[in-house]
């Protein structure tokens, strides 16, 4: 990832003092897209924000106290720090937004991460 694109990506996460729901869910729509971009997913801007809303309709179910869209955020920051030393940081990223979110608290172990990579496989169609 070029340095630009690191850079923009990483302000859009932390240089802002709002933290509501719906503050942390438009900056992470604007992050979703330019990583959509930067990876050449598949269909427009527009599909690709559909598929944002449906992978945050599972972060935003009644219930979840840590599997949260301010997770995501927090892991992305804590991302951010690190992403300069890694070999394939949009792999990486990737997997932040989709650990975990299918959770049921009814799963065997591992079965909750299974599951969120069959969502990641079914939205991104990879």
């Amino acid at each position: 990832m070029s340095n630009t694109m690191s850079n923009t990506m990483s302000n859009t996460m932390s240089n802002t003092t709002s933290n509501t729901t719906d503050d942390v869910r438009d900056r992470l729509l604007e992050r979703w897209l330019d990583l959509c971009k930067w990876i050449d997913a598949k269909g427009d801007v527009a599909y690709q924000g559909e598929l944002f809303y449906r992978l945050i309709y599972y972060y935003e179910q009644p219930g979840r106290y840590y599997h949260t869209l301010f997770h995501i955020k927090d892991c992305l920051v804590k991302f951010d720090e690190v992403k300069r030393l890694l070999e394939e940081p949009d792999v990486v990223e990737l997997a932040i937004w989709f650990h975990d979110a299918i959770y049921e608290f009814w799963t065997k172990p591992n079965e909750n991460e299974q599951f969120s990579a069959s969502l990641a496989i079914f939205l991104l169609n990879v």
